[in-house]
């Protein structure tokens, strides 16, 4: 992808480099005149000229696709039938053509949609049981489900260093793990009031609830995740965001429930946000204030990224102290109080 973008004239001779093809030779000097990877600029030339292909797309849709779908030179997208995923990929393909940009290594849950393509050129992939990366998630291309995989997690040692080192491994973007990962967090937080050093060996009965973590990792194996969170030809779609606090650990989530003009509903979890309590102990009715607050900020980043109408979002908290703050006024708050209650409301 780099490769097909010119940098400005005036810009190409910051890139240069020194090449020889024998010791013998005398050095020669080559000046780079594409895009390079590994300079600071490279993903936001690469992005901004994929965007501008997006701009001037005539086709609303497609240039819709083009300029959100993309994350740098992977697609995912998708349409509400096999002839919108047909029409989506071939305009898709032909206006990226036209800048050089060739896609490659297609993958659909349809194999209709792959099969219509005759270009041999393309490394059209359809196998719909081996495993598939979709931004770094797993996919399962037959059932179109989302899935985890705990046999990719190295144990390390016994050791704060060790333990973070097996957080750091789960890629969960979307939060569909969160009551798994937030329970090691909260561990990691008892060794950080140990004052242990990063190497140091943890104590065993921190050892023994770190094991029994790890074993209900496996359980994450047979987990699938549908990953249509909408349903075909919806007409109407709601928003749900619950909040919860225990005195370790708070946090909310985000559903999408759909309907169509069948009757039939969908409802799907989308996304999740967990953090651990605060070492200072707090009261429970503050700590549900900070997961409202959460789930106030998880609803503005996705309401950002989805693309369609919200009928209606809804905002759920079981503590009658919450509810009893963000009806008051603000001068009759406390600092702490009213700073959040400002920004949810």
């Amino acid at each position: 992808m780099y490769r097909q973008i010119f940098v400005h004239p005036d810009d190409r001779p910051l890139q240069q480099i020194v090449w020889r093809n024998d010791p013998s030779e005398p050095m020669k000097g080559y000046q780079l005149n594409t895009v390079t990877y590994g300079t600071a600029s490279a993903p936001y030339l690469a992005t901004r000229c994929l965007k501008q292909i997006g701009m001037d797309c005539k086709d609303d849709k497609i240039s819709e696709i083009i300029i959100h779908d993309f994350y740098v030179d992977d697609l995912l997208t998708g349409g509400d039938s096999i002839q919108d995923a047909l029409d989506i990929h071939n305009k898709v393909s032909s206006e990226l053509a036209t800048a050089g940009m060739n896609l490659r290594k297609w993958k659909s849950n349809e194999p209709r949609v792959i099969l219509n393509n005759n270009n041999s050129s393309l490394d059209l992939n359809i196998g719909s049981t081996e495993p598939c990366k979709t931004l770094g998630l797993s996919w399962q291309i037959e059932s179109d489900e989302l899935y985890f995989s705990t046999s990719e997690i190295v144990l390390n040692n016994f050791t704060k260093r060790g333990l973070l080192s097996v957080i750091s491994q789960i890629f969960d973007p979307l939060g569909l793990l969160t009551p798994c990962i937030i329970s090691m967090k909260i561990l990691m937080q008892k060794l950080w009031l140990l004052k242990l050093t990063w190497d140091e060996q943890l104590p065993s009965e921190i050892i023994k609830l770190w094991l029994s973590i790890i074993e209900n990792l496996s359980f994450l194996n047979n987990l699938r995740i549908p990953r249509s969170v909408i349903c075909n030809q919806y007409i109407n779609v709601d928003l749900h965001i619950f909040s919860d606090a225990s005195q370790v650990a708070y946090g909310a989530c985000l559903y999408v429930r759909s309907s169509n003009n069948k009757n039939n509903v969908m409802v799907r979890l989308l996304s999740a946000k967990s953090r651990v309590a605060p070492i200072r102990p707090t009261t429970i009715p503050r700590l549900e204030l900070c997961a409202a607050l959460v789930g106030v900020r998880l609803y503005e980043k996705v309401i950002s990224s989805l693309r369609i109408q919200v009928r209606s979002v809804i905002f759920w908290s079981d503590s009658t102290v919450v509810l009893g703050w963000l009806k008051m006024l603000p001068n009759k708050l406390q600092p702490f109080v009213r700073n959040r209650v400002a920004e949810i409301l």
